[in-house]
């Protein structure tokens, strides 16, 4: 536990120091985190340093040391979108963006439930109290999920994994002439849903690219080849991995291939490392997934999803800087 501690007080130091615009170090995230789902400063003296910080995993989904990060970006950063006004970086503030993360993670089946979670009234965890925090989390993938415009001097062959994943939505109820839209329909789960898009390195825990959303019977392909093709191109002597839903029958044998897929003819060390490969970006979507409002079906309009999936994508970047990432290959 002590090891623990000393961790945290030396990344607490290295990262910022406490000043008058609510930088917080991580042990004052998670006393803050804890109070606010009403575990006093006494219960909390009585547990050890893993319990409080295991409590805290189960209320937000991140580690304190993930959300002390992502708050430091905000109160900090210039991204137009993210950037808090001197009013929000308050405690006030600050309490709005922990109920944000419980929100992500939890997903409450109504706003009576969220409220009484944190002894407040009802009209402090609807609407903007609670999706413009969202939106703010989702800006910072200007500054959390880049596609690299350079791989070094020696890159890896297989430089980056990408798949899709189709989430579960209500039904929008907008075709102009039928009750529902049959292009919405997911053939993974047979109900509506929004497809995204997610490239990440295959040598680092790095998200590169999130893309969507679209109507979930939209190809994978057609994305790809919409948003990612050219991005891929300018990058000389490097594939991505992914399944057979990539290939195309029009090749162009005038152009090296952008992907690699499963191939039986492959020797066995290669066959094995491509689909570790592939079983890496799988491993991301379950992170990702791991939160309720992306594994539920999802009740608010397209807008808001596309906030709460970017959301949810820089969380798991930052849990993956910070120690947590997926398997290597």
């Amino acid at each position: 536990m002590c090891a623990l501690i000393l961790f945290f007080e030396a990344t607490t130091e290295s990262l910022r120091t406490r000043k008058d615009n609510m930088l917080l170090s991580v042990q004052d995230v998670i006393q803050k985190g804890l109070d606010m789902v009403r575990i006093s400063k006494e219960q909390q003296q009585l547990m050890s340093q893993e319990r409080c910080t295991e409590i805290f995993r189960k209320h937000y989904g991140s580690s304190p040391l993930d959300l002390a990060d992502q708050w430091y970006d905000l109160t900090t950063t210039d991204v137009p979108l993210a950037a808090l006004s001197k009013d929000e970086k308050t405690m006030q503030g600050f309490e709005c963006f922990m109920r944000a993360h419980y929100f992500l993670w939890s997903y409450p089946r109504n706003a009576e439930q969220f409220a009484r979670m944190f002894g407040v009234h009802e009209k402090k965890v609807r609407g903007k109290f609670v999706w413009d925090w969202i939106e703010r989390v989702a800006a910072l993938e200007m500054k959390k999920i880049k596609f690299p415009t350079s791989l070094g001097d020696d890159p890896p062959v297989i430089a980056f994994s990408v798949d899709g994943t189709d989430l579960k939505c209500n039904e929008p109820h907008n075709h102009p002439r039928y009750p529902i839209d049959s292009q919405m329909k997911s053939d993974k789960f047979n109900k509506a849903g929004w497809k995204y898009l997610v490239a990440m390195l295959v040598h680092k825990a790095q998200i590169v690219a999130v893309l969507g959303p679209y109507k979930a019977s939209k190809s994978e392909l057609t994305v790809f080849c919409e948003n990612l093709k050219e991005k891929l191109r300018s990058l000389p002597g490097v594939v991505a991995s992914g399944d057979l839903g990539f290939r195309t029958s029009e090749t162009d044998e005038t152009e090296p291939p952008l992907f690699c897929y499963p191939n039986s003819m492959d020797p066995k060390d290669v066959r094995n490392y491509k689909s570790r490969v592939r079983c890496r970006q799988e491993s991301l979507f379950g992170r990702l997934k791991f939160f309720r409002i992306l594994s539920d079906t999802f009740t608010y309009s397209k807008e808001k999803h596309n906030m709460a999936f970017r959301a949810v994508a820089v969380t798991v970047q930052y849990q993956m800087d910070n120690g947590s990432p997926v398997f290597t290959v």
